[in-house]
C-alpha cells in the first residue's frame, strides 16, 4: 500500500492517491483529486471536498492535506487541529514542520512549536526550511540567543539561501536592538555584553564599536572600529567606522565649545589629533577649535558628520534606530531649555501694551532623534521658541492662554493645530476672533523636500526620514489653510530650511541636488512670511549664542538692532533688511555656508513698538 502524500508547501496539493484498506478510501481518493483542481478556483467549495474526503479515509495523509487547505482558506485553528490528527498518527517530517510553521505564524503554543521543529531538524538535517522553521519556533520560544547561533550555523551551510540569509539579517537584528534598548534603560554592561558577543559579523562589529562610543567610551571605540576594518576589509558596514566615530567625537568637542567648555574641548581635541595623526578630520577639528580658542573667535560651527547608510543592507532597521536614539550629534548640542543663558531674554524689551485678541502658535522641534526614525536631533529649537514665547508675551502684549505652544510637535499636533488638506478647522482657527486677532506663527525644526522635489514639509518629532511625504506636515497644506483663516493680520517665522540637509547633518543621502531646491516661502493673504534660507540652503545654528541662527537675529532685530531710524518701530522692511544683512555673514564666518533669509508680504507693516 502506498499512502496519500501530503502537501509539501501550503501553495501545493498533490493529486495522487491510493487506494487503502478502508472501502471508501478509493472514494476519497478522486475526491480529493477533484478538491485540488477547484480549490484554485473556488476555495470554499475545494475545501468542502477535502474535508468529505478526510471523513471518508482514516489515512493521517488526507489529513495532511485538509490541514493545508484549512491554512489556505485562513481557518488557522481548523488547521492546527487536522495537522495535530495527522501528526499524532504518523511522525511524518515534513508534517511536523508545517505544524511548527502554523504554530508560529499563529502566535501560540511556543513549547509545542519547537518540539515539533527539533523533531523534524533531528529526522532530516539537510532542509534548509526545517533550519529555518526551527529557528523562527526558537524565537517564538524567546530564545534569541540560540536563533541566532541556529540561523548563523544555517547560513554558513547554506549560504547561497535568501530567505535563510533574510532570517538571519532579523535575528541579527533583534540581537543587536535587544543590547541597544539595555544601554537605553541604562543597563549599560548588561547591554555591551550582548553588543560583543555579535563582532563576528560586520553590523554587529559597528553597532558594538558605535555603543561605546555613545557610552563615551571612545578609546575603546576606536580600537573597535580599526579592528573591525580589519577583520571585515572592504564591508561596507564598516568602511570609514574610524573616520565616523572621530567625526562625531569632533561634533561633540564643538558643541562643547559653543557651551563654553572651551579649554577642556581644545585638550581633548588635541589628545584625539595626538592619538590618530592620519585622522584628517582629527586635525582639522584640533586645529579650529585651537584657533578659536586662542583668536576669542564669536562662533564655531558644527561640520557635518560623514555620510552613512541610515539602514544597513538586509537589516531589520531596529538597531540602525536604536542608535539613533542612543547617540546622536545634536543630543550633545541641545542641553536642557535654559533661559538664563539665553543673552536675547536679558534684552528683551518690556511693553506694556496689551493684544488681549492676539493668537499665537509657537513651535519647537528640537528631539528627533529619541523617536528613532533616522532623523537627527535640531539644536536650540527648544530655546528658539521658549524665547520667542517670553518676546511675545513681554514686548508684544499677547496673554499666555492664547499662545499655543507646541515644544516638540508630533504629526497629530500639527493636524489639530492647522487642519487638514481642505479643512483649516483646528485649535489655531478656534482660538480667532475673526477680523480681531493677530496671529503669529514660529516654527523652529526640521524641513524636508518631498520624494519627487516638488513639494515640502514641516517635520514634526515622530516623522519617518524614508517615509516624510506620509509622515510631514504638506507645507502646501499649511499656506492653504493660512489663507483661509480670518486673522486681522498673519505673520508667519519658520526657521528651517527645506533642502533635505541641516546644520547637524543630512537628512536625506539619496536625493540630487535638483530635488533640494525647494522654496519654503509663498504669499498668504494679509500675511507676512519669514523665512530663515532661501532654496537649496541650510539653515545653520549659532552656538555661541546658545541660538539658532536665524532666529537669534530675528529676535535681536525686533529688540530693537533693526530700528534703523530710532523711532521705535520695527517695520517688516527694518527687519529683513537687517536680517539679509547680518545672518549671511555670520553663516560664511561661523560655518563656510550660504544663508539668505528670504520675506514676503507688505514690507511697510509695522511688528514691533517699543516705546
Amino acid at each position: 500500500m502506498n499512502p496519500v502524500k501530503p502537501l509539501l508547501c501550503f501553495a501545493v496539493f498533490l493529486l495522487l492517491a491510493t487506494p487503502a484498506l478502508a472501502d471508501t478510501c478509493p472514494v476519497a481518493r478522486d475526491i480529493a483529486a477533484q478538491a485540488v483542481k477547484d480549490f484554485e478556483k473556488d476555495r470554499t467549495r475545494g475545501l468542502q471536498l477535502f474535508i468529505k474526503a478526510e471523513s471518508l479515509c482514516p489515512e493521517p495523509e488526507y489529513a495532511a492535506n485538509l490541514a493545508m487547505a484549512y491554512w489556505r482558506f485562513g481557518a488557522g485553528d481548523k488547521a492546527i487541529e487536522a495537522m495535530e490528527k495527522a501528526v499524532k498518527a504518523k511522525a511524518e517530517p515534513q508534517w511536523q514542520a508545517n505544524l511548527a510553521s502554523m504554530y508560529i505564524d499563529a502566535g501560540k503554543n511556543p513549547a509545542r512549536a519547537l518540539s515539533l521543529a527539533e523533531a523534524a531538524v533531528k529526522s532530516d538535517a539537510s532542509s534548509p526550511r526545517y533550519a529555518h522553521i526551527h529557528t523562527e519556533a526558537l524565537l517564538l520560544a524567546g530564545q534569541n540567543q540560540k536563533a541566532l547561533e541556529t540561523i548563523r550555523a544555517a547560513k554558513s551551510k547554506w549560504s547561497s539561501e535568501k530567505r535563510i540569509a533574510a532570517l538571519y539579517d532579523k535575528v541579527l537584528d533583534m540581537r543587536m536592538a535587544e543590547g541597544l534598548k539595555a544601554i537605553q534603560e541604562g543597563k549599560a554592561d548588561a547591554g555591551m555584553a550582548v553588543l560583543s558577543g555579535l563582532t563576528f559579523d560586520p553590523k554587529g562589529a559597528r553597532t558594538h564599536a558605535l555603543s561605546l562610543a555613545a557610552l563615551g567610551r571612545t578609546d575603546a571605540a576606536l580600537t573597535a572600529a580599526i579592528s573591525a576594518e580589519k577583520s571585515f576589509s572592504g564591508n561596507g558596514a564598516v568602511k570609514g567606522l574610524r573616520d565616523e566615530i572621530i567625526s562625531k567625537e569632533i561634533a561633540s568637542m564643538y558643541a562643547a565649545f559653543g557651551r563654553g567648555e572651551r579649554a577642556q574641548s581644545v585638550a581633548r581635541a588635541k589628545a584625539l589629533h595626538e592619538k590618530y595623526p592620519d585622522a584628517a578630520m582629527a586635525k582639522e577639528g584640533y586645529d579650529k577649535l585651537f584657533a578659536a580658542f586662542i583668536g576669542d573667535a564669536s562662533s564655531i560651527d558644527v561640520p557635518a558628520p560623514l555620510a552613512r547608510n541610515r539602514r544597513t543592507e538586509g537589516s531589520g532597521g531596529q538597531a540602525d534606530a536604536l542608535i539613533e536614539t542612543i547617540w546622536s550629534p545634536a543630543q550633545d548640542l541641545a542641553p536642557p531649555v535654559s533661559l538664563e543663558k539665553s543673552e536675547l531674554v536679558r534684552n528683551i524689551p518690556k511693553v506694556s501694551r496689551p493684544n488681549p485678541h492676539a493668537v499665537a502658535v509657537i513651535i519647537g522641534n528640537q528631539r528627533y532623534a529619541a523617536q528613532g526614525r533616522g532623523i537627527v536631533d535640531v539644536a536650540y529649537a527648544e530655546r528658539d521658541a521658549a524665547v520667542m514665547k517670553k518676546y511675545l508675551v513681554s514686548t508684544m502684549g499677547y496673554s499666555e492662554r492664547n499662545i499655543i505652544d507646541l515644544t516638540n510637535a508630533t504629526n497629530s499636533d500639527l493636524l489639530s493645530t492647522f487642519g487638514t488638506q481642505g479643512n483649516p478647522s483646528g485649535r489655531l482657527r478656534n482660538f480667532i476672533r475673526d477680523g480681531e486677532s493677530d496671529v503669529f506663527i514660529y516654527y523652529s525644526g526640521h524641513g524636508a523636500p518631498g520624494p519627487e522635489g516638488r513639494a515640502a514639509y514641516l517635520v514634526p518629532v515622530d516623522a519617518h526620514v524614508d517615509y516624510i511625504a506620509s509622515t510631514g506636515y504638506s507645507l502646501d497644506v499649511f499656506y492653504d489653510n493660512l489663507d483661509q483663516l480670518p486673522a486681522k493680520s498673519l505673520t508667519v517665522v519658520l526657521d528651517a530650511c527645506f533642502s533635505g540637509d541641516s546644520a547637524g547633518g543630512a537628512l536625506f543621502t539619496n536625493i540630487s541636488s535638483m530635488m533640494r531646491n525647494v522654496p519654503g516661502s509663498r504669499a498668504v493673504n494679509n500675511a507676512l512670511v519669514f523665512t530663515s534660507a532661501d532654496a537649496g540652503q541650510v539653515a545653520t545654528w549659532y552656538p555661541d549664542k546658545g541660538h539658532t541662527l536665524f532666529t537669534y537675529y530675528f529676535i535681536a532685530g525686533l529688540s530693537g538692532a533693526a530700528d534703523v531710524n530710532k523711532d521705535g518701530r520695527i517695520t517688516a522692511a527694518e527687519l529683513s533688511a537687517y536680517l539679509q544683512r547680518e545672518v549671511p555673514h555670520q553663516a560664511r564666518r561661523g560655518s563656510g555656508r550660504e544663508q539668505m533669509p528670504v520675506m514676503t508680504g507688505d514690507p511697510k507693516r509695522v511688528l514691533a513698538t517699543l516705546k
